[in-house]
């Protein structure tokens, strides 16, 4: 492709310095010029006159120009020593200017507006921290209200936007004669031999005019050729993404015909999709097992659990004028350890709750959850997995609590949970979230 589109990229590229040009030019034209190049010759005929450089590409060239002038890598003498002297002149100016703030603020700092905005800064902090705690208390009750998981919902639904054919959609008006036509004689000039001077202009118009016509005829042309072949390629991806959320919604057929005649792959692999859509707090793990008993219609679950640095160790933050300083408020110990184990119970009955809300009685009537943490082992510094709880509930007994009031760790003694040996490690074959 050539013509008007070139000439433009070249017109932005004499942005950079020539040198740069001469070695470059070419190849960068040509790349910029493959973006835009369909395989048709009528459609990039067509593109080539209407098309222009995006800013996108505008920006980058004169990004790298700025850097070349500032002598960047393999720039010439002349380009180098005045890119150091420009970074020694901005360095220059930083440097004054970190000298003259640090002066205001040891001036400021008995003054009022500094302390004002150091106690904001502590109570900002302290906020970010409350909002943490908050995240980690509603671990249970924010779910509660969610629909569960169906099979359902995990079919696909393919993305089909509406065709948006830009320029191409968009024709240029045909000529209009009036644009060509000259002015015809008036009052006495009509006898003043202007009358054939009309026709001589009237006919040099008109060839004008069909010329254009002829012009606009072809350009209209290519233009619906390439709108055509845009629109090809259109109805090409949307075919592809229903042929391949058809395919998605096939296989999630057969997997809930497997469920509901309790094959206890589809049963696992159904658990595991609901435990994958489940969404915990940022740095959460997303590690599990899951296994089906379907004599006992029993799904088990061995989950990873966070590990107790999650509970912030700061209660809060407050600013201490005396040494102009923000200094964390520590949390005692036996809140933090409190709060983690109210924290576990909450993520195992999350987890009850979750897979006895989306899977239907007659396949699930009972669950068990084990929850380990990752951790080294002090004596020998290999990585362990101990677990932390277990907890197995009927469906029944477990549609009789009201989870929205429930104390975490009184609901899961109630359950009959148990602490298995801290030392005791987890086996099996772990399943990652993105299983």
């Amino acid at each position: 492709m050539s013509g008007g589109l070139e000439r433009r990229y070249r017109r932005v590229l004499r942005l950079l310095p020539g040198y740069y040009r001469e070695q470059w030019e070419q190849d960068m034209t040509g790349a910029f010029l493959d973006g835009w190049l369909t395989g048709d010759p009528e459609a990039d005929e067509y593109i080539s006159r209407v098309a222009w450089p995006g800013w996108a590409e505008v920006t980058s060239v004169a990004g790298l120009a700025a850097r070349l002038y500032l002598g960047g890598a393999g720039a010439p003498r002349r380009y180098f020593a005045w890119g150091q002297a420009v970074r020694r002149a901005v360095l220059a100016v930083l440097l004054v200017h970190a000298v003259l703030a640090a002066d205001i603020q040891q001036v400021s700092v008995s003054g009022k507006l500094p302390v004002e905005a150091a106690q904001r800064d502590a109570e900002e902090q302290t906020a970010a921290v409350q909002e943490q705690i908050k995240s980690l208390d509603e671990v249970l009750t924010s779910v509660l209200a969610l629909p569960a998981v169906s099979f359902d919902r995990l079919m696909a639904t393919p993305r089909t936007p509406a065709f948006d054919p830009g320029p191409l959609g968009v024709a240029v008006p045909a000529p209009d004669w009036s644009d060509f036509a000259p002015a015809k004689p008036a009052g006495l000039l009509r006898f003043l031999g202007r009358t054939a001077r009309f026709k001589r202009q009237t006919a040099q118009a008109q060839g004008r005019f069909e010329a254009a016509v002829a012009e606009h005829r072809e350009h209209e042309s290519q233009r619906q050729h390439a709108l055509a072949v845009a629109r090809a390629k259109y109805h090409k991806k949307v075919t592809e993404a229903r042929a391949q959320a058809a395919a998605r919604n096939a296989y999630v057929a057969s997997r809930q015909s497997a469920f509901a005649t309790g094959e206890a792959e589809s049963v696992a692999w159904f658990v595991r999709c609901v435990l994958r859509a489940s969404r915990y707090p940022d740095g959460f793990p997303r590690e599990y097992q899951v296994t089906y008993d379907r004599p006992a219609r029993n799904v088990t679950v061995e989950f990873e659990l966070p590990a107790q640095h999650v509970v912030p160790p700061v209660r809060s933050y407050r600013y201490v004028k005396a040494r102009d300083v923000i200094e964390p408020v520590p949390r005692p110990e036996d809140e933090i350890s409190q709060r983690y184990e109210r924290l576990i119970s909450a993520i195992a009955l999350r987890t009850l709750h979750e897979i006895f809300s989306a899977a239907a009685p007659e396949v699930v009537r009972a669950v068990s959850f084990t929850g380990y943490v990752s951790t080294t082992d002090q004596a020998t510094g290999k990585p362990v997995r101990p677990h932390l709880l277990a907890v197995s509930a009927e469906r029944p007994a477990f549609e009789d609590l009201v989870l929205a009031e429930v104390e975490p760790s009184a609901c899961l003694a109630r359950l009959g949970a148990v602490a298995p040996a801290a030392a005791e490690p987890a086996q099996g074959d772990w399943n990652a979230a993105a299983d």
